[in-house]
């Protein structure tokens, strides 16, 4: 008879644990393949986005170049993950799940649980079913052509202090760093619409409004991994508590 020592034991159970943890990582990768669908290899855990986990590229450049590896292909499979997800390709399809058969593709790609970040939660990009049919019924008569007609002005005059940013910099020989000239402009326009506030972030850059814009759209280290998990594994970000918002 073979007895195994404690350091044995330990060893086995590691390696056990090991497999179980590959297995169920891997269990979903054949996934397209036994559907006969055309799919791109997963990446071990990471799946198709692994460069976005490791904060090489965005989510949206990881999924262009997914598009791109199926080019003849109207339709295939990636992985987030290991979840199987179908990729689109072709434009009639698409307009058959946007249009013809929208009751049956209505929800929203992730969510984020309302109890536990009730600003996000809110949000009609992450609400499903009835709960977003009624969101958007009371959002959509705002976006009517006379509601948004008297909204125009408001946006030339944000132009307006765009263009004085633009020319006094120029006059001056500084730089303008894009990202940062359509984040004020972002940041005016929703202020000066959505609460009336005269901001104009261009000409004061530390205000009150795109200080804490700031916050959400340049979060630290950890806030942009809570995010990253709510946005795409959004049951572990509801077991871990975690809020897009601050």
């Amino acid at each position: 008879m073979v007895y195994l020592n404690v350091d044995s034991w330990w060893l086995v159970y590691t390696a056990g644990a090991a497999v179980l943890v590959y297995l169920y990582l891997t269990w979903t990768h054949k996934y397209w393949e036994k559907k006969g669908i055309p799919y791109l290899e997963p990446k071990l855990f990471f799946g198709a986005i692994k460069d976005n986990i490791l904060g090489k590229r965005t989510l949206g450049q990881c999924y262009e170049e997914c598009y791109l590896k199926l080019d003849g292909h109207k339709f295939g499979g990636i992985f987030k993950f290991r979840q199987p997800v179908l990729l689109l390709r072709d434009p009639e399809i698409m307009k058959t799940v946007l249009v013809k058969e929208f009751t049956s593709f209505q929800d929203n790609d992730f969510h984020s649980n309302v109890k536990i970040d009730p600003l996000f939660g809110r949000n009609p990009f992450v609400l499903r079913g009835d709960v977003w049919k009624e969101s958007r019924s009371k959002l959509t008569p705002a976006f009517t052509p006379v509601k948004l007609k008297p909204v125009f002005p408001i946006i030339q005059e944000v132009c307006s202090d765009l263009m004085e940013y633009l020319r006094e910099n120029h006059k001056n020989g500084r730089l303008t760093e894009a990202k940062e000239l359509s984040t004020k402009f972002t940041a005016d326009s929703v202020a000066n619409c959505a609460y009336g506030l005269k901001q104009n972030s261009f000409q004061n850059p530390d205000s009150e409004f795109r200080k804490y814009g700031r916050k959400f759209l340049e979060p630290e280290l950890w806030k942009s991994i809570e995010q990253s998990c709510v946005i795409l594994v959004p049951k572990f970000a509801d077991f871990m508590r975690f809020k897009f918002t601050t």
